[in-house]
């Protein structure tokens, strides 16, 4: 079992492209205030190449990464992109867990 992964969910990923300010995904290049620029792996993120990674056994909990700073975000722009990570986070398939 592994209680600490990092899967950005599609509906996630589409609110982070939405964005024109940090935390931001412009294609697969991550905008994080005072950080330069990053080049996000998207097979780090595709729910079925990390499906097949996983033990069929396995149990893979996942979670939002802190150090986006979404959480820090005002209310008014956190909130939508909290909700579609929970949206589809607990709609994964196994072995992935919210």
């Amino acid at each position: 079992m592994d209680v600490h992964q990092h899967l950005w969910t599609p509906g996630f990923i589409d609110a982070l492209r939405r964005k024109h300010a940090p935390p931001r995904l412009d294609g697969w290049t991550l905008h994080l205030s005072g950080e330069a620029p990053y080049e996000v792996d998207p097979r780090h993120h595709d729910i079925a190449h990390r499906a097949a990674l996983e033990d069929a056994n396995d149990l893979a909990l996942v979670s939002l990464s802190s150090p986006l700073g979404v959480e820090h975000l005002p209310a008014a722009e956190a909130v939508p992109i909290i909700d579609a990570y929970h949206e589809d986070a607990l709609a994964l398939p196994r072995p992935f867990r919210a």
